[in-house]
């Protein structure tokens, strides 16, 4: 066999299982290489029972595993090799082997379909003139097929309707893509999901239920911690939500304070317009002190008239002459034109857009407030929508916080929802190494990919006559600052009409000169013409 493995350019490792377990060197190697084939040898009773202790190592360790019984034709093994009762080699539910009995051509696998009960396929035949010769389109059993007829025991507590309807749908999808069936254990509402026993290293209420494999899955959303992930697996993220701030909905005044007209605009901003106008204003001192050549008398304020005239698109007494005032002057009227216009629609976007007016609208802002209690919302009770109602109490939740009430249950007061940027994940548990988990992961994936679970998931969303506002939310309106490349077509257009008023300026002012230039001409003929005339007579 070696030489055979060394042929095909096949490392191989030689190693003598006298304790029945793998070497802890040899499986330390394994990190860095993966998981390799392993050749069991055997050809004796005592060979048999080191397997049985080996097996649960080589589900781990080994990616294809031959177990190959040697010696005599007729030894007393042959009946375990040919016709296996139970389960020989104690191997793992959904771990399966290749075996080929001593000068049988044919190599079969045996899968354990349960811990006591094999599946033996005839997958290859093998002879030295022949080779290896596939008698199965399929190698092997894959990990999926280990839901194949299955009965999974799914635990479930019976919250609302909605969440109810989810489960249902969830898992017929599951049923149906991994051909399986379920068997429903409800448990009660006081069982609850269970907490961790330090002292007993014991799991309590649901959780417990599945330590002590009682249950096959846990169809609730389990809380990631370290504890959990050390005593059960879970599946892959059945969808996402968001944690949430549940505050009453404070009643809607539209009014107009004091402060309203400051609001617009930032305190930089402010202070940079102010900054910005008394610059503009010392400027054009300094630049009719130097045109107008000791001819101007006129104090700050006049130039400040003048320029708080050009910020509000208010005409001047007298529009200058010299090219630098101009200049000067048709700058500071397009400033103001744009300050205007966006003091102008932030205030107005202010006053027509209704906004609800809340202590808090973030985690952080919710801990600087402290006027309001923080309750954590447990899904079999009530109480927390009404205290919500009735005092000052903000409920942290999920986001789909009516997927778990009852169809007739009302919440006596309207809410809002601040999201949280703490997104989680829901999840199922499952006992610790559960065959099962590769196969209920795969098909989650299959589903999620072929967009069944959206279709699902929307059976857990907020219904719009909830009385649920939302604030903080990916999918409400948002108003963003527009960026210069937004209002680039007006921009175009104004400084378009500015060159073409330039343009037609200029051709008024040439069109005038050429007149002038002609009437003079004209003026100067009729007198020339008349002055010989004069002479004439």
């Amino acid at each position: 066999m070696i030489i055979l493995f060394s042929r095909a350019r096949m490392m191989t490792v030689t190693l003598k299982l006298e304790q029945g377990f793998l070497p802890q060197d040899y499986t330390k190697s394994l990190r860095d290489v993966g998981k390799p084939m392993n050749v069991v040898f055997i050809n004796s009773e005592r060979d048999v029972k080191k397997m049985k202790d080996l097996s649960k190592q080589l589900s781990v360790y080994g990616k294809i595993n031959l177990v190959l019984f040697v010696k005599e034709f007729k030894s007393p093994l042959i009946g375990t090799c040919m016709n296996p009762v139970g389960n020989p080699f104690r191997l793992s539910e959904g771990f399966s082997i290749f075996v080929k009995c001593y000068e049988d051509i044919a190599i079969r696998e045996w899968y354990a379909f349960y811990e006591n009960q094999l599946e033996i396929y005839e997958r290859n035949t093998w002879e030295p003139a022949k080779g290896l010769v596939l008698k199965s389109k399929k190698l092997k059993q894959t990990d999926n097929d280990i839901l194949n007829g299955k009965v999974l025991r799914i635990g479930r507590f019976s919250i609302s309707e909605k969440y109810d309807k989810y489960v249902d749908e969830l898992f017929l999808a599951l049923k149906i893509a991994g051909h399986f069936s379920t068997k429903n254990v409800y448990i009660k509402e006081n069982f609850g999901i269970g907490s961790w026993n330090k002292t007993n290293k014991t799991w309590s209420g649901a959780m417990g239920l599945m330590q002590n494999n009682q249950l096959d899955i846990l169809a609730y959303g389990t809380p990631l911690s370290q504890t959990v992930l050390d005593s059960f697996e879970l599946t892959s993220p059945l969808y996402r939500f968001d944690l949430c701030l549940y505050i009453r909905k404070p009643s809607s005044k539209v009014e107009v304070m004091w402060s309203a007209y400051f609001t617009p605009l930032t305190h930089k901003t402010w202070c940079a317009w102010i900054v910005s106008l008394i610059v503009t204003v010392t400027l054009l001192r300094f630049l009719r002190l130097k045109v107008e050549n000791g001819l101007y008398n006129g104090g700050i304020s006049e130039n400040f008239l003048h320029v708080w005239g050009c910020y509000f698109n208010q005409g001047l007494p007298e529009f200058p002459k010299a090219l630098a005032l101009r200049l000067f002057y048709y700058s500071t009227f397009l400033f103001g034109f744009f300050m205007f216009a966006v003091y102008s629609a932030s205030y107005v976007s202010d006053l027509t857009v209704l906004q609800n007016n809340l202590p808090f609208k973030s985690l952080e802002e919710f801990v600087k407030d402290k006027s309001y209690k923080l309750a954590a919302h447990n899904p079999f009770f009530y109480d927390e929508q009404l205290k919500i109602c009735s005092k000052k109490i903000v409920l942290l939740s999920i986001e789909f916080i009516t997927s778990e009430l009852s169809a007739d249950t009302k919440i006596p007061c309207k809410l809002v929802k601040i999201k949280l940027e703490r997104p989680r994940y829901f999840r199922m548990a499952m006992p610790k190494n559960s065959p099962y988990k590769k196969a209920i992961n795969y098909y989650i994936i299959r589903l999620r990919t072929n967009g069944i679970l959206k279709y699902i998931e929307s059976e857990l969303q907020d219904n719009s006559v909830s009385g649920i506002s939302s604030i903080n939310a990916p999918n409400e309106q948002i108003y963003e600052p527009e960026t210069i490349l937004d209002i680039a077509s007006l921009l175009v257009m104004l400084f378009g009409s500015l060159v073409l008023s330039i343009l037609i300026l200029f051709f008024e002012k040439f069109y005038f000169t050429v007149r002038e230039r002609k009437s003079a001409e004209i003026s100067t003929r009729s007198r020339s013409g008349a002055t010989q005339f004069r002479k004439l007579n």
